[in-house]
């Protein structure tokens, strides 16, 4: 009996985590189409150091992670 409990919770999570479809081109941005990445608007922050950033003085490719505890 176990076993079947276990089986069937299996398949259960199985079948919820089933791919999900592609999206149709209408919902693509021109860029996505193309196969170019998107960019991102020119920003520039304070640094805590004292100094500045700015992202077209950047030439490698820059990733930003959004953080937030609450």
């Amino acid at each position: 009996m176990r076993r079947l409990v276990i089986a069937a919770a299996v398949a259960l999570v199985a079948a919820a985590c089933g791919g999900s479809p592609t999206p149709d081109a209408a919902s693509l941005s021109p860029a996505d189409t193309a196969g170019e990445q998107p960019t991102a608007p020119d920003f520039t922050l304070a640094l805590g150091e004292g100094g500045t950033f700015t992202l077209a003085d950047e030439t490698r490719p820059v990733y930003m992670i959004f953080w937030a505890e609450w």
